[in-house]
């Protein structure tokens, strides 16, 4: 099928999570609920997209002000949420929704995406009568997304592939699970366990394995666990291909940035301009090729779309960098570029990209924010990216939300946007 024009994107994040696990309720709704506002810019004029609750409108028309989405909010539309929390749930259940999708997506124009391919994501579709573009219906209905989101199966996929991992066992139960951390409480100070049907860094939980076991209590209830060895790691690179049909588009590879033990954003490319010394022992490279085939394999399988892989360099070993995981999905990396590309056009990876998630934010609204940041300047010139033409600058990529926002800075080199973030860090953490 020919590509179509126009996309409904539906946000569902919360099929990232298992939904049996004792935590999903706390990471769908401290965590995920504050990703839905960064899904705007991945929309092209004439896009639509679907959320749970209504989006800062505030926010929509800045967003609309750089990419030129529509009139208003028309392009959002909030379903609410049902007791599945499954937004193609919420949709069906939705009778005005329904409508809506249906009157202004009737035309061959359109087709579905989502965060992540689902069968949930398949039966929407098929009741909006809207195709979807991307892996056949048939695979995802077989599990082969699901699959390759598998931190087990996706590890096993990059063994067989040559491609190095991380040393690890696989706990099915409880029981299990308690054995092998006294197993490998004996050879390792410190452990990570990875839930492998969970989203990103969500799923684990890392320290001393006597520590683990009176935690797990509280942690675990169900699924599989794997066990590995807590590395020492000192920088995590992601890599993101496109998978078509006929072409695996390599896009890049990022740095990524970790606080508080845990992801908040990342630079790229990883070699920043103007930093290229302080990395040159990190064989990127590698990631290249590593990245490029395991795509290959994906996309054997029928897998089309996004593959973002998380890659880790050992202290002592930064010439051969091992796979963590799989992302088939959308994911920061993705979106950033998206918004590069929609606003800066053809030129867009010439600029180094900077994403910084969940800041600390004194600005009680986005209004009062963006008011400040219009006067803020380094050498003279505006930093803050309010409407269309800029070479370059800082934008907001998520509204103030219980005291956090997320941004994203473009421009020449390391320097830039050192400098840049050094001068609004303050002034958005601190309300000054």
């Amino acid at each position: 099928m020919a590509n179509s024009t126009h996309k409904l994107l539906i946000a569902n994040v919360e099929e990232a999570l298992p939904r049996k696990d004792m935590l999903f309720s706390y990471y769908y709704d401290e965590k995920s609920a504050g990703m839905f506002a960064r899904f705007l810019a991945e929309l092209h004029p004439g896009d639509m997209l679907v959320v749970p609750w209504p989006l800062d409108k505030d926010f929509c028309a800045y967003m609309n002000s750089l990419i030129g989405l529509g009139n208003g909010t028309e392009y959002v539309v909030d379903t609410g949420i049902t007791e599945s929390r499954l937004l193609a749930d919420a949709v069906l259940a939705n009778e005005k929704t329904v409508s809506l999708l249906r009157e202004k997506c009737q035309s061959q124009d359109w087709h579905i995406e989502a965060f992540i391919e689902t069968p949930a994501i398949l039966k929407l579709a098929e009741a909006l009568g809207i195709p979807t573009q991307g892996t056949d219906p048939k695979l995802i209905n077989d599990g082969l997304i699901e699959d390759l989101n598998d931190k087990l199966y996706f590890k096993r996929m990059a063994e067989a592939a040559g491609i190095p991992t991380v040393l690890g066992h696989a706990a099915h139960d409880d029981i299990e699970l308690n054995a092998e951390l006294r197993n490998w409480g004996k050879r390792f100070h410190r452990v990570m366990l990875r839930k492998t049907k969970y989203a990103g860094g969500a799923g684990n939980l890392s320290g001393p394995a006597r520590i683990l076991q009176a935690k797990i209590r509280d942690w675990y209830n169900s699924g599989t666990v794997m066990i590995e060895p807590f590395l020492n790691i000192t920088e995590v690179s992601g890599s993101l291909v496109r998978i078509s049909d006929d072409v695996l588009e390599f896009i890049g590879r990022d740095r990524q940035i970790f606080e508080h033990g845990g992801w908040c954003g990342f630079t790229a490319p990883f070699r920043t301009p103007g930093a290229e010394k302080l990395y040159e022992d990190f064989n990127v490279e590698a990631i290249r090729e590593g990245a490029l085939k395991l795509a290959e394999i994906a996309q054997k399988r029928g897998a089309r779309g996004l593959m973002n892989l998380d890659w880790a360099f050992v202290s002592g070993q930064h010439d051969t960098p091992v796979v963590l995981e799989c992302n088939f999905r959308r994911n920061g990396f993705g979106y950033v570029v998206e918004f590069a590309k929609s606003y800066f056009g053809a030129g867009w990876n010439k600029h180094t990209l900077y994403c910084r998630e969940s800041i600390p934010c004194g600005f009680p609204n986005f209004e009062r924010l963006c008011l400040r940041l219009q006067e803020v300047t380094w050498r003279g010139e505006k930093v803050f990216i309010d409407r269309p033409g800029a070479e370059r600058g800082l934008i907001i990529t998520n509204p103030p939300r219980e005291g956090k926002i997320s941004v994203a800075i473009f421009g020449p080199d390391q320097h830039y946007i050192s400098e840049v973030w050094r001068t609004v860090s303050p002034i958005i953490e601190n309300n000054l």
